[in-house]
């Protein structure tokens, strides 16, 4: 599930980063101030910020899942010796 979760952050990732760069392009030959410009800038804007949360999400994935899964298999797992030990 949390291989799943990150492949799907890599991509969305990564298709941000792409219409971003897509958007910027057209802005470039769009004319100046006019809506359709605004519009593509609006669009890379918002793409850029995905990428970046999508980065973010991608981050907490690889860092913060795994240790909180492996904390939760070792209590569910480790528990019952515990009584054995002490």
């Amino acid at each position: 599930m949390v291989e799943i979760a990150d492949h799907v952050a890599d991509i969305v990732e990564e298709v941000a980063e792409e219409v971003g760069k897509v958007a910027e392009e057209v802005a470039d030959h769009l004319p100046e101030g006019g809506k359709l410009q605004q519009v593509a800038t609006f669009v890379e804007n918002v793409a850029k910020e995905t990428a970046k949360d999508a980065n973010v999400v991608d981050e907490i994935i690889e860092k913060v899942l795994p240790n909180t899964l492996f904390s939760v298999l070792a209590l569910n797992y480790l528990t019952p010796y515990k009584t054995i030990v002490n």
